[in-house]
């Protein structure tokens, strides 16, 4: 869901600035830039999805709030052209090509195609970079001009202390919360449980090169359940929808033949393509998941025992060897400080939940036939009233917040005074 929504949003954001000519109906000027009122509406439609606002219960939304869209991009236009007066605010070439490439980049990926991208766009990604280059200057000197203002707001200790006073009674309690570690060590399959599993694969090529049926083998050796009661069948495919290794098998396979073994995420696959039409191939394929074996499994047990005994009086060593397997392999390990149950890990927090202690140092829990878990729980609390002493750094965070946005508030309206504003 966050994707797709991050998907409309850049590609609002490319529509919007590619097709601003085509669109009337300007509702102020901020010196030589008109503010259009479909550009006030984009706005509020950005805003909204971002924030999930259902309008359907909300029908006066845009109305009622109209206004203070068209403030927000009056300051932004204000912020524009004072950034282009300031000597110390540069936006270079590079800065903006790499913003655009890689703005480009996640487009792709989030359409599926340079194809599909283009379909969405109603132009050529290159035009788009064109029409785009300017409103991505544009965008970068205020975010540059914007920083140079939030960079210098600070706040003190008594001005903290003098928020918590004020609000205190309002603040929303801490949730209940958790500080613990966690060591993972995955199960994986070794070289030689590779090994077999590309013979199984090559030994089934050969027997259908033979004359057996792709189908019959696709039915009853497959582990794609997906697509293994239909014979392996995957029907059409589209360039730029599926994983880079099997996608450039499929795509340079002639049509008929069978590939010898693909290595993907997901295992080794045979592929068969049965037609091409342009950017699309009709393909069917067999995958075998390479599985570890018993000895395999055993060497991580093994290994997460070893390094239980090696903790179990030593907790400063659990949390450097949890930062070590963090880099090792981008997974669950790692050191959490105070996070609120709602947001930890199911598995994780179901071995808190039966535990008989609060804390302490579990013993090695097997995560399916994924991996081992090795928790160490350092304390948990209950929910409770958020006070300078257990939520300094939280209620420093929101008095910061407040100061910077009456301060930005000022500002902006500084910044207002030299420059020439219209509304109609």
């Amino acid at each position: 869901m966050k994707s797709q929504v991050l998907l409309i949003l850049i590609i609002f954001w490319g529509i919007l600035y590619s097709q601003k000519e085509h669109v009337d109906g300007i509702v102020a000027w901020v010196e030589s830039n008109p503010i259009l009122k479909s550009e006030v509406l984009q706005a509020v439609q950005m805003d909204v999805m971002q924030r999930g606002i259902d309008l359907s219960l909300n029908p006066y939304y845009v109305e009622d709030n109209f206004d203070d869209y068209l403030e927000m991009l009056i300051n932004q236009y204000v912020m524009f052209e004072n950034a282009k007066k300031d000597t110390l605010i540069e936006v270079t070439g590079d800065e903006i090509n790499l913003t655009l490439e890689n703005e480009v980049e996640l487009m792709i990926q989030r359409a599926g195609s340079l194809s599909s991208l283009e379909d969405i766009l109603g132009q050529p990604v290159q035009a788009y970079k064109m029409d785009a280059w300017g409103e991505i200057e544009k965008r970068l000197l205020i975010d540059k001009y914007q920083q140079s203002f939030l960079f210098n707001v600070d706040i003190s200790r008594p001005e903290v202390l003098s928020f918590y006073e004020e609000y205190s009674d309002s603040l929303s309690p801490l949730p209940a919360r958790s500080s613990f570690s966690v060591i993972e060590l995955p199960i994986q399959a070794s070289h030689d449980a590779e090994v077999a599993t590309i013979d199984f694969l090559t030994s089934l090529r050969d027997s259908i090169i033979s004359g057996a049926s792709f189908e019959e083998m696709a039915t009853k050796y497959s582990q794609d359940p997906g697509s293994n009661s239909n014979g392996g069948s995957l029907g059409f495919i589209k360039r730029g929808t599926l994983v880079n290794q099997f996608e450039e098998a499929a795509f340079s396979l002639e049509v008929n033949k069978i590939s010898t073994p693909i290595k993907t995420e997901f295992g080794f696959h045979l592929i068969q393509v049965l037609s091409k039409q342009g950017e699309k191939v009709n393909v069917r394929h067999i995958l075998q998941r390479i599985t570890p074996s018993i000895q395999d499994i055993s060497i991580i047990e093994q290994s997460i025992r070893s390094i239980y005994q090696q903790c179990e009086n030593d907790f400063d060593a659990f949390d450097s060897l949890a930062y070590f397997f963090q880099n090792k392999h981008q997974n669950m390990s790692a050191v959490y400080d105070w996070i609120p149950d709602v947001e930890i890990n199911p598995f994780i927090y179901e071995l808190m939940e039966g535990a008989e202690d609060d804390s302490g140092l579990f013993f090695p829990q097997k995560k399916s036939d994924e991996s081992y878990i090795l928790l160490l729980v350092k304390d948990r609390r209950k929910s409770e009233k958020a006070t300078l002493e257990n939520a300094w750094q939280l209620i420093e965070t929101m008095a910061k917040n407040q100061k910077t946005s009456k301060e930005f508030e000022l500002w902006i309206k500084r910044e207002k005074e030299d420059v020439f504003i219209s509304k109609l």
